[in-house]
């Protein structure tokens, strides 16, 4: 059959999954809407309240958000240029979704080099429909969306440069290694790995081209320099220890799998990858000089090192988390996407490849659909069952706050965790009567029982100073401004338990509610009274 011919019997099968992906993209996002914002999400969306971005960078400065400045930046210039009567949460939704979008069509464009068109768009459905982390990194109020794009585009235009050698390219690519940079602080490893990927694919070139890619590279370097005494205030609220964990399996497994229903497709497309392999090397059709030195190979050659250097970062990171300094959480390796596209394009270019060599027209496009899109569309009806953060913390079996009942306005509400205090100061009917305990005998003391203590602490007291926010106090002027008040006390928290501790406290059980799956709790107190101990 024609190459023409193949391409018109592959329509249906292209449409179709267009037409799936879309529809799973459109019920994630809305989906999305109806949720209720996390934590984080909710940071951003105070920082964004700034009056000036010189107010929003101090902010960011302080170590309110962790990141880099270019995603937070474009946002607040969004925001404060749309009307005020369009929601700002559903506008950078939107955006995010758009941004992801466009990080994907920019690996189809990329991955077209090494794959046939049929190919990279069935990967682009897969790509779509079933990985949980790209709905997190299309529909999460962060930096994500944004640091996926920059990675896909830089991978793109790193190889633009190597073809068509032109000075413009240069100049994208130099702007992109720079956005990426700015955009996540992994980011200027990732423009590592692209750069050295680049050169080290073309070395039947000799040297030259390696003075493009420095071109490309240096103004990374210098917004690196410039970032770094900023980013070292941003640690601050790092110390005297961090959040981060001593990370486990299933933590590597999240950052390239995602959920278990990935990681078993994946593992198939390996297993039909490996066997063909074999089968290749058993009948000599696989000759490894040609791919290490002819410049039509340089392609596939770029790629592979691109690709060994995003996961061998993803796995060096992981193996320094758990033998010595803790620094892996799965979403600051949001590039590791790539990889996973990656696998999809070669699992589908081998498909299409057997299904053209033993069917014909449409036949081949009915059995590779028969393959590819059922268990997508499982991932997807699975992934659409469960919301994208969670239930709310300290919920009830209903989904709504456990303390609610409880709460009329008369008595503050002291929220231990800012998990539990943001949260309801947006969301709650009495959403003034909550308060947030800023203690540093707290952090000092109880350093394992939640590591997010200190974090926590440095995060509060630079947004009470940021804002302002009055509703974040001091335990000395919690227990000196309020007689009685509402108190949540949580499991893995230590506020509340230092209070007891340190003072003599009267208080009577009101309600507890458990997480389903028992690790977390949460108990609330009316306290009655509070007195110095003796």
């Amino acid at each position: 059959m024609s190459e023409v011919g193949a391409i018109q019997a592959t329509r249906p099968l292209k449409a179709a999954c267009a037409l799936v992906a879309c529809c799973a993209i459109a019920m994630f996002a809305f989906r999305a809407q109806a949720e209720t914002l996390w934590l984080d999400e909710l940071l951003t969306m105070t920082l964004l309240q700034a009056r000036s971005l010189p107010s929003l960078w101090s902010g960011i400065v302080a170590g309110i958000d962790g990141n880099p400045p270019l995603y937070l930046t474009t946002a607040w210039l969004v925001v404060h240029a749309m009307p005020q009567a369009m929601s700002s949460v559903a506008v950078l939704k939107l955006a995010n979704v758009a941004l992801t979008v466009a990080a994907t069509f920019a690996l189809y464009r990329a991955s077209r080099r090494v794959a046939s068109v049929t190919a990279c768009w069935i990967a682009m459905f897969l790509f779509a429909a079933q990985n949980d982390n790209v709905i997190h990194v299309a529909l999460e109020l962060r930096t994500y969306a944004l640091y996926f794009l920059m990675a896909a585009l830089a991978l793109l235009f790193q190889q633009r440069v190597i073809e068509r050698r032109q000075t413009r390219d240069v100049a994208i690519l130099a702007l992109l290694y720079a956005g990426l940079t700015l955009a996540h602080t992994f980011g200027i490893v990732y423009v590592a790995c692209f750069a050295l990927a680049g050169g080290l694919s073309q070395l039947h070139d000799g040297w030259r081209h390696w003075r493009r890619i420095a071109v490309g590279v240096a103004p990374a370097i210098v917004v690196l320099a410039i970032w770094t005494p900023f980013f070292l205030m941003q640690s601050a609220v790092g110390r005297p220890y961090i959040w981060v964990l001593r990370p486990g399996l299933p933590d590597l497994l999240e950052s390239v799998f995602a959920t278990r229903w990935s990681m078993w497709i994946a593992l198939a497309e390996l297993y039909c990858l490996a066997s063909a392999a074999v089968v290749c090397l058993k009948h000599g059709g696989f000759q490894l000089r040609p791919v290490l030195h002819d410049r039509e190979w340089q392609p596939h050659r770029y790629f592979a090192l691109a690709l060994t250097g995003i996961v061998g970062f993803t796995l060096t990171a992981w193996l320094v988390s758990v033998a010595s300094f803790p620094l892996f959480v799965p979403r600051y390796f949001t590039p590791q996407l790539i990889a996973g596209f990656a696998l999809h394009v070669a699992f589908c270019e081998w498909l299409v490849r057997l299904a053209r060599h033993r069917l014909q027209g449409i036949k081949a496009s009915l059995a590779i659909g028969a393959i590819v899109i059922p268990p997508a569309l499982l991932v997807v009806v699975m992934l659409s069952r469960n919301p994208a953060h969670g239930e709310a913390p300290c919920a009830n079996s209903a989904g709504t706050y456990f303390e609610s009942d409880f709460v009329r306005g008369d008595l503050p509400v002291i929220a231990e965790s800012p998990h539990v205090f943001l949260p309801r100061t947006t969301y709650a009917s009495h959403r003034a009567a909550y308060r947030f305990p800023l203690d540093w005998d707290v952090v000092l003391n109880y350093p394992e029982r939640a590591r997010g203590n200190a974090v926590d602490f440095h995060i509060m007291q630079s947004l009470q100073a940021w804002a302002p926010m009055p509703s974040i106090m001091s335990t000395a002027d919690i227990v000196g401004d309020f007689p009685q008040f509402l108190a949540i006390e949580e499991s893995g928290r230590a506020w509340f338990h230092h209070l007891r501790t340190t003072r003599d406290v009267v208080a009577e059980k009101l309600a507890e509610v458990a997480s389903p799956d028992g690790d977390h709790s949460c108990t609330l107190w009316k306290v009655t009274s509070v007195n110095a101990r003796r």
